[in-house]
């Protein structure tokens, strides 16, 4: 098995590696993996670069502390 032989394994692999990649997906987040504690804290961060005004700050904290 020479030089030759190991772009036929790469050919016979890719299709395979291709096809277990589809079926399970890229490695995604898990809804709910994140800690509140972060997420308050992205909402602060999006509050003082002013994306948001004070009352949407305020529900998104409220949302997601309660």
């Amino acid at each position: 098995m020479g030089f030759g032989g190991f772009w036929m394994l790469l050919l016979l692999a890719l299709p395979v590696v291709l096809l277990v990649y589809l079926l399970r997906g890229p490695e995604r987040p898990r809804p709910g993996g994140g800690s509140p504690r972060s997420a308050v804290e992205a909402a602060r961060e999006r509050y003082a670069r002013g994306e948001i005004d004070r009352e949407t700050y305020q529900r998104l904290v409220r949302d997601l502390e309660g």
